[in-house]
């Protein structure tokens, strides 16, 4: 739910997803994250969300880093409206949002019976405060970009999408691109990636049934899109 992490000067953190949606605030330092939504500073003071399975990997700063991560289970983070990926927060000066996360930090310190009902209740305030905060801030999504990302983890071209959607393809990519911070087969590839992991991580198939399974062309395409995004091997995911 909650976990305060320690990261020494210069240290690299190999790509890595969660399963669940999570909150993430820097108390300390900083570092530069790599997302696939392209490369993020994340500095002291800074918060950020991430949706689940998002991809990340990172390089700490100059200066010891210390942060703190609040999750949301798959249910409660539906329940939520499932907050659009790759949100920048608000995290300094006053408001609910910062104050909640310090408020997260702080009860991990203490250990009497109370203090995980107190940091699941101040967790589900936390993202509740996200959502409100998104409601109020951002403009909505077009009608047709949820219907888009469900057809793109299809085979269907984009310009085909993009016509059953009911939008010029040139606007669709620009509309699509300011949404999810990716082009449409950007965000194709990253689905087949992820299924691709969820696949291999159940080790009930080989890696040519899972590159046929997740849209690949042939194990050699999966193999090689393993190493450009997420520099392994698929076999290393079946060695764990």
């Amino acid at each position: 739910m909650a976990q305060r992490a320690f990261y020494s000067s210069g240290d690299r953190t190999p790509p890595s997803s969660y399963e669940c949606a999570y909150v993430c605030l820097v108390l300390r330092g900083g570092y530069v994250e790599e997302t696939p939504f392209g490369v993020k500073s994340r500095a002291e003071g800074t918060a950020h969300f991430h949706s689940p399975g998002e991809i990340t990997s990172g390089v700490i700063g100059r200066e010891d880093t210390e942060v703190i991560s609040v999750a949301a289970g798959h249910e409660r983070y539906k329940s939520l409206g499932e907050l659009p990926p790759n949100v920048e927060l608000p995290s300094t000066g006053s408001g609910p949002i910062p104050w909640l996360i310090r408020e997260v930090a702080a009860r991990m310190e203490t250990s009497d019976s109370n203090t995980p009902l107190l940091l699941e209740a101040r967790s589900i305030e936390l993202f509740c405060e996200c959502a409100l905060w998104l409601r109020h801030e951002r403009p909505k999504a077009p009608a047709w970009l949820d219907c888009a990302k469900k057809m793109l983890e299809g085979d269907r071209s984009v310009r085909e999408i993009a016509l059953e959607c009911g939008v010029h393809p040139a606007s669709f990519a620009r509309s699509f691109k300011q949404w999810e911070h990716c082009t449409p087969n950007d965000f194709r590839r990253r689905c087949r990636l992820q299924r691709a992991r969820a696949l291999l991580a159940n080790r009930r198939l080989t890696i040519g049934e899972v590159a046929a399974i997740a849209g690949y062309s042939d194990q050699s395409h999966l193999s090689r899109e393993f190493r450009r995004c997420l520099n392994m091997r698929p076999s290393q995911l079946l060695d764990r």
